[in-house]
């Protein structure tokens, strides 16, 4: 409780700080929809028990030394010649390395100083493949080279969950689903997302918070709901359908509309989990129905939107081709080890391909499942040699151009 406290006085002290500077500049945002609806209203029917679809699958493992360990894999991004993997738990840092697992270097600068940090939540890259790093103890964006050489630092005021970087010097904030009424001032907090511009010191806020979906008793179902893909940014609301890009900083546009059909989760089903004793079993009993909910890991490439949602207690992959709108769809419970199922996770983008980064323990268990005669036969030996104390495995992976 006093750590909460604490924490509560904090974000009040740094929004009644902000909310001065953004009292006349404070204006909601217009959404727009372009939505492409992709029919899953029988996705029952569309599972796929085999076949895949997935085509050059190349396995490295990622150079493991003193400097470079990894205890968790919190977000991955990619660019040309970087893969950059954020591990916020454990050590804190920013690790770089190259497409074939060559350690580059990290940015690992803890401390009080103009260039250091106390706690990254996230990071994200703008066009220019510069890196930004958000640093919630301390309120700060703080800007680098992709080599780790600072720029810059910038001060937010903002309840934010996790950030985007997006054109023109402006940033988006998911405020997350949280009880916000304590907080209430000029920058409304009874918004999911805002949008700054600190060199105008213009702010646009975005999507409503509503009863139904973004009560504060309801547990979040997922970790991240910002997803870059190149320069794109997708972003999808705890519990609901849409999904929604950032066009600039006065515009988000509803893309991409997820049509379950009667496997929709009905507004009626929240309404039975009206206080918090009840909200605790709300994803357990989601688990125990045939409803589609929790969609996550929004990735694109030229050809495809991929995506992942839960169906009862099982997790589905979703692969759109934008040629023709076709579905392919997966249950993941359900794939043979050729098909590659730790692979329809995906946690970034390069180009045409999809990274996947296979921690330690997710290795173990496939090869305690799995065992090591039958992944060596399958040519996994890479799965089988990997110990412990060995940093994780990056897969480069894409599909083939048709289902």
């Amino acid at each position: 409780m006093k750590t909460k406290t604490i924490s509560l006085i904090l974000f009040s002290f740094i929004f009644s700080l902000f909310s001065c500077e953004q009292k006349s500049k404070n204006n909601i945002g217009t959404i727009t929809s372009k939505a492409t609806v992709i029919d899953l209203s029988e996705f029952k029917k569309l599972v796929k028990d085999n076949g895949s679809v997935i085509k050059d699958v190349h396995f490295f493992q990622l150079e493991t030394n003193e400097k470079s360990l990894i205890g968790n894999v919190n977000k991955v991004l990619a660019t040309d010649d970087n893969i950059l993997i954020l591990d916020n738990r454990s050590a804190n840092s920013v690790f770089n390395f190259d497409h074939f697992g060559k350690y580059l270097g990290k940015i690992n600068g803890q401390g009080n100083g103009p260039s250091e940090y106390n706690f990254l939540e996230d990071m994200d890259l703008d066009s220019d493949g510069n890196l930004y790093l958000l640093d919630l103890r301390k309120g700060d964006i703080l800007k680098f080279l992709i080599d780790g050489k600072f720029i810059k630092k910038q001060k937010f005021g903002f309840m934010t969950y996790k950030f985007g970087v997006l054109e023109k010097g402006s940033y988006i904030f998911d405020q997350g689903t949280r009880d916000n009424t304590i907080f209430k001032n000029d920058v409304g907090l009874d918004y999911k997302l805002v949008i700054w511009n600190p060199s105008l010191q213009k702010l646009n806020k975005f999507l409503e918070y509503t009863d139904i979906y973004d009560s504060p008793r309801y547990p979040l179902p997922n970790t991240y709901n910002l997803y870059r893909s190149g320069n794109k940014l997708n972003y999808v609301k705890p519990y609901e359908y849409n999904i929604y890009e950032p066009i600039s900083e006065n515009e988000i546009m509803s893309t991409y509309h997820i049509d379950f059909g009667e496997n929709k989760v009905p507004k009626s089903f929240y309404s039975n989990y009206s206080n918090a004793k009840k909200a605790h079993n709300l994803l357990y009993d989601l688990r125990k129905t045939d409803y589609a909910f929790n969609i996550i890991n929004i990735y694109e490439t030229s050809k495809y939107l991929c995506f992942n949602f839960t169906a009862g207690s099982s997790l589905h992959w979703v692969a759109v081709s934008k040629k023709d709108n076709s579905v392919y769809v997966r249950d993941l419970s359900k794939m043979a080890l050729e098909d590659y199922p730790f692979l329809l996770l995906p946690q970034a983008v390069l180009n045409d391909e999809f990274i996947t980064i296979l921690t330690p323990e997710a290795i173990q268990y496939y090869v305690d499942l799995l065992g090591k005669d039958k992944l060596e036969e399958t040519g996994l030996s890479i799965l089988t040699e990997h110990k412990l104390n060995m940093n994780p495995i990056l897969i480069r992976w894409s599909l083939k151009d048709s289902f």
